[in-house]
């Protein structure tokens, strides 16, 4: 059933390498841990990928109560080896999170602060983890150049520890995954099929391997993709919207209990299907694709890790597992990081766009994942959504207006169907009731017409009436020549809406120009904040 045949030889030795007690395996053979009192540090250098991987490690260890462990992570969004090698010792490369012991989570600078080296050489490190970048030429062929990389990297890593006194870290490549049908990488350049794409990748890995010594891979393509094999498996690919990154809660979680079984098991002894870490729903955005971990799906989960655990370079076929996934959601919540409950908010709800408000810091998971919290209300958020991608460009998101005194969010490669969804908590809304939106807009392409949306009662909702401008007529609720324009528009809830979330979209109706850039600006009164607000 498999279409990537791993070489034999080559996973028998990586089996054998896992399983003995030489200095590039912590498992030491009686399969007991060494060492109790020791503290082990493990660092992850890789990109949202590895950010992916490693996000739920803090909550299983803490579940699991293992205090002999410390975690680094350094990451710069779809970054690959050889930029980590080019910018070495470059400033403002990559951010630098740690957890340590009793951390409810990882705790450090998201924004792009920091050189590798520096992180490297702050602490010495038992184990350091490199990940490459599945989604980049570098992991599809193994040239020269990319050799010198990846070789040049390690070299470096080693003459930073060595500095700190430690001469024999022991280094683990990361296999990261694989992107799900649509996306544009795997449209271009592998037809469309994740298998091609992970087969390319596998040869990259496997010449790897013989190049650099490295003797462990922690496999979440192959995890992945033996997922997908699965009843779980939907079109979503076991990625969430972007089909780029993992499910927000079963791949990542059976990605997290794959690095616990590779690097905690062997210094603890304690399995991670024996924790009792589970989740129905997960934060930061709950209507984010997310498929939570139940006792139907663990034991779907749990094989898929020992598959690729046993064979990482290959896809193992677990079609006998059909129970089939669950989006759901608890009514009325939006789920923190730590499990909490928030709080309705209390309006005026804004997302402020000016004074700094806005960047990689305040506002980590927009520029990556298109998650945008308001400030001082963050249950509050706004996720833009891609519904096509009619060519021309790349669909980006980032920040325009990045200066000290204004900043805002911003997307480019604005197709028909796109849309910002704002989810606003609320306590209860009587029938009638009436919320206002208003914001300033700026855009620098051709003129665009949108729909303004509210779900009422189950259904979507819209103030739209035919609309000219430029000698283009659409239905919609407002229209957006170059430049600046103010936007006010209002929603009114035929019916009482119980404790929940208020739902709103901003949808492109028309954009005839695929290259043009949004943003939220003004120099007016109100230019400073998108807002909601009751009348």
């Amino acid at each position: 059933m498999n279409r990537m045949l791993c070489l034999a030889a080559l996973a028998a030795w990586m089996l054998s390498c896992s399983g003995t007690s030489t200095p590039e395996s912590p498992r030491p053979e009686s399969g007991q841990p060494t060492d109790p009192d020791k503290t082990w540090k493990i660092l992850f250098i890789g990109n949202s990928l590895a950010l992916d991987a490693t996000y739920l490690l803090p909550s299983l260890l803490n579940t699991a109560g293992v205090k002999n462990i410390e975690l680094t992570r350094t990451f710069h969004g779809g970054y690959t080896l050889p930029q980590y090698n080019n910018n070495y010792a470059g400033g403002n490369i990559c951010a630098w999170t740690i957890w340590k012991p009793g951390q409810a989570r990882w705790r450090g600078n998201q924004t792009l602060s920091y050189s590798p080296k520096a992180v490297v050489e702050a602490d010495t490190y038992d184990i350091i983890c490199i990940q490459e970048y599945t989604g980049a030429s570098a992991c599809w062929e193994w040239t020269a150049s990319e050799k010198i990389s990846v070789t040049g990297l390690i070299s470096k890593i080693r003459d930073s520890q060595r500095l700190k006194g430690n001469d024999d870290p022991r280094f683990v490549y990361l296999f990261s995954t694989q992107f799900g049908r649509g996306q544009r990488v795997l449209v271009e350049h592998f037809g469309n099929d994740p298998v091609k794409q992970f087969e390319a990748n596998v040869a990259t890995v496997t010449s790897l391997l013989a190049e650099t010594g490295i003797k462990t891979v922690i496999s979440t393509g192959a995890l992945q993709q033996s997922l997908r094999t699965t009843g779980l498996n939907t079109a979503r690919d076991f990625t969430r919207g972007d089909q780029i990154h993992m499910d927000y809660g079963a791949m990542r979680y059976a990605a997290a209990c794959l690095l616990f079984k590779t690097l905690v098991t062997p210094l603890t002894g304690i399995e991670a299907e024996n924790i009792p870490f589970n989740f129905e729903e997960y934060f930061p955005h709950p209507s984010a694709y997310t498929t939570p971990v139940t006792p139907e799906t663990r034991p779907v989960l749990f094989a898929a890790v020992q598959a690729a655990y046993d064979h990482p370079l290959a896809i193992t076929d677990l079609g006998s597992y059909t129970v089939s996934p669950a989006y759901t959601h608890k009514t009325g919540s939006v789920m923190l990081d730590e499990g909490d409950e928030v709080e309705p908010v209390t309006f005026p709800v804004a997302f402020p766009v000016g004074n700094a408000v806005n960047d990689t810091y305040k506002q980590p998971y927009w520029a990556g994942y298109g998650i945008w919290f308001s400030v001082d209300q963050p249950q509050a958020y706004a996720k833009w959504n891609i519904a096509t991608y009619p060519g021309g460009v790349t669909p980006t998101r980032t920040f325009a207006k990045d200066n000290p005194s204004a900043s805002s969010p911003a997307v480019q490669g604005i197709g028909a169907g796109d849309y910002f969804e704002f989810v606003i908590p609320v306590e209860r809304l009587e029938a009638g009731s009436r919320i206002r939106f208003t914001a300033p807009f700026h855009t620098d392409g051709a003129v665009t017409f949108w729909a303004f949306e509210w779900l009422d009662g189950g259904t979507w909702k819209d103030g739209c009436t035919d609309i000219t401008l430029d000698g283009t007529t659409r239905k919609a609720s407002f229209a957006l020549a170059p430049g600046e324009t103010s936007v006010s528009c209002t929603a009114t809830f035929s019916g009482a809406v119980p404790e929940g979330k208020l739902r709103f979209r901003v949808r492109c109706v028309d954009c005839s120009d695929f290259q043009a850039q949004l943003y939220f600006f003004g120099t007016g009164p109100d230019g400073t904040a998108i807002v909601f607000d009751r009348e």
